[in-house]
Order: C-alpha cells, then sequence, then structure tokens
C-alpha cells in the first residue's frame, strides 16, 4: 500500500526505526558523558595532582644539587686549606647526578605545564561541537519521538479502517 509516497507494509519498520533511534540518543548522551568525565578526571589529574608532585620534586631537586655543590665545596675547601688529600671524585658524581635528575624534573614539569595548556585548548575546540549536540538530542528528540508516534498512531488507524484491523 502507498502511503504519502511510502510503500508501507507493517508498522515494524517504523517500530524498529524508534527503538534505534532511541538507542543512538542513549548512546549519544552516554558518550558525550564520557567524554566530560575523562576531560574532568585528566584536568583534575593533571592540575592538580600531577604538576604540584614535579613542582614538590624539583624543589626537592634543587636542593639536592645545593647539597652536592655544598659537599664539593667543602671537599675543595679542605684540600686548599687543610691539605687534606681527597679527589672529590664522589662528590662531583653526586652533583652531577643530582643536576641531571633537576634537569630531568624540570623537563616533565614543563611539558605538563604545556600539555595543560594543549588539553584546555582542545577542550574549547571540542566544547562547542558537545554542547550543541546536546541541545540537539535536549530539543529534538521529544519531538522527533512525538513526530514517529503519531506517524505510527495515524498509521495504526489507517490499517485498522482499510484492513478490518490487521496491520
Amino acid at each position: 500500500m502507498a502511503f504519502g509516497g511510502a510503500d508501507i507494509a507493517s508498522l515494524e519498520v517504523l517500530k524498529e526505526f524508534r527503538a534505534r533511534f532511541l538507542a543512538f540518543e542513549n548512546h549519544c548522551r552516554n558518550a558525550l558523558m564520557s567524554i566530560d568525565g575523562e576531560v574532568k578526571q585528566t584536568m583534575e589529574w593533571l592540575g592538580a595532582q600531577q604538576i604540584p608532585f614535579l613542582e614538590r620534586q624539583a624543589r626537592k631537586c634543587e636542593e639536592a644539587v645545593n647539597k652536592a655543590q655544598s659537599d664539593l665545596s667543602e671537599v675543595k675547601w679542605r684540600e686548599s686549606h687543610a691539605g687534606a688529600k681527597s679527589s672529590g671524585i664522589d662528590e662531583r658524581k653526586a652533583l652531577e647526578r643530582a643536576k641531571r635528575r633537576k634537569e630531568e624534573t624540570e623537563a616533565k614539569l614543563d611539558a605538563a605545564r604545556r600539555w595543560r595548556v594543549v588539553l584546555q585548548q582542545s577542550i574549547g575546540k571540542m566544547s562547542a561541537p558537545c554542547i550543541l549536540l546536546s541541545n540537539l538530542l535536549a530539543h529534538m528528540t521529544p519531538l522527533v519521538l512525538a513526530r514517529l508516534d503519531q506517524m505510527l498512531d495515524s498509521l495504526e488507524e489507517y490499517f485498522r479502517t482499510t484492513s478490518g484491523g490487521k496491520p
């Protein structure tokens, strides 16, 4: 039978479309909530946990460098004033290790700060389409469902009147 240009033999197609539309809408909402949660969790980890941790580590590394420099200076002073024979090799190695750790920690801290900026920029770019989709779903879903329900009701009525109640 032709109904407004469509050949509709069963209501099941529209009912299936309605169910799949609801599943799609639910999938979109879940994805939007998941994205929001992941973004917040990552920003929290980076801004409130990782960066402060690296800042504390950088301070500790700075203290370690200062201590190693002090130890080396003490060895050099003893050599020049007390005539003590010490090579200071261990102190030099400790200073180099401390400097290396400090550089690595500062590099990690700089990278974390850069990534926080990149993440904020990416969130800015992503938020508009996500908000648009969320608003579209909130506004259109009830309208689509109402239209589909109206179509189903009309078709059920049409089938009842034209075929003696057999859709």
